[in-house]
């Protein structure tokens, strides 16, 4: 017998948005309602994350909005909801 566990999130779950530096790993984190435009860098390093203005950087602004404006969808005849990927309790996927 296979017992598969599928979890799903919907835009009302999410919260915050976390940024974390490969390099230091620090975090930068804000709450969904404040966040605007992703940080261009990490403290740790004056190399930028991405362009201001560039493709990366207005998809990262562009999501941000979006989650925001669909988060509280009341109206619609349906619900969003997104899949994450399922970790053990070993930490692997």
């Amino acid at each position: 017998m296979t017992v598969e566990t599928k979890t799903t999130i919907e835009l009302s779950d999410v919260t915050t948005v976390e940024f974390e530096c490969n390099k230091c790993h620090s975090i930068t984190l804000w709450p969904l309602e404040a966040a605007k435009v992703p940080p261009p860098k990490c403290y740790c390093s004056d190399q930028p994350w991405f362009t201001i203005g560039g493709e990366t950087y207005e998809g990262i602004a562009s999501l941000i909005s979006l989650m925001k404006r669909f988060k509280e969808i009341k109206k619609e005849p349906f619900i969003m909801r997104f899949g994450i990927k399922s970790v053990s309790a070993a930490g692997h996927a």
